[in-house]
């Protein structure tokens, strides 16, 4: 990845590390786009496991309807909001109709 690219793409990284062939405690954390990892004991040849999550922060999430204005994922979306006026309109009338339909065949 070039220079700056995770930077730009991402905020708030977040890392999980796990030290698959010894004991010693490992951390990670991410600074100006690179991933460093830290061992207690400074002599370890250790295998490290990591992955990194972050949250996104590209144009594309930023003007997304799922984002609110500070790219925070909106977990919730108003159907009105979201569908339209029209949409949920017609949505009201086909709910009534199935209603009638069944309150009909009901006496049958």
């Amino acid at each position: 990845m070039t220079n700056g690219t995770f930077s730009a793409l991402n905020v708030e990284p977040f890392v999980f590390t796990s030290n698959e062939s010894e004991y010693d405690e490992v951390k990670g954390y991410v600074e100006d786009g690179v991933l460093i990892i830290e061992c207690e004991n400074t002599s370890s040849n250790a295998s490290v496991s990591w992955i990194i999550f972050g949250k996104r922060n590209d144009d594309t999430i930023q003007n997304s309807k799922l984002t609110d204005g500070s790219g925070n994922y909106i977990t919730e979306i108003p159907l009105l909001s979201f569908y339209g006026i029209y949409h949920c309109l017609y949505i009201y009338f086909f709910c009534i109709l199935i209603y009638f339909v069944v309150k009909r065949y009901e006496k049958i």
